[in-house]
């Protein structure tokens, strides 16, 4: 469900819009568990800034995350992995 639009140019960086429409929700006691977003939203930034507030990251992975030849690929492919991921970004059933 759509909560919160905020405009902005197309050819724009969009992950700075992140913080303030989660906390725009978060205003309304909207319950947020989980958070999906095109990879224009896929900054290090925002993953942590959800996860500080108890929120998963359904965003869509740039592929630099997955492919790239260091450990610290594994936690993405971990969340790739993950059954309500799967559900949220690509609409597969969550079983």
């Amino acid at each position: 469900m759509i909560t919160s639009v905020e405009a902005s140019a197309g050819n724009g960086y969009d992950g700075h819009y992140l913080p303030s429409l989660i906390e725009s929700d978060l205003s309304q006691r909207l319950n947020i568990d989980m958070c999906t977003a095109d990879r224009g939203y896929d900054d290090t930034d925002d993953h942590f800034f959800l996860q500080t507030r108890g929120i998963r990251s359904a965003f869509h992975l740039n592929r630099y995350r997955t492919h790239k030849r260091d450990p610290n690929k594994q936690v993405w492919l971990e969340l790739k992995a993950q059954p309500w991921y799967k559900y949220l970004v690509r609409g597969t059933s969550p079983v």
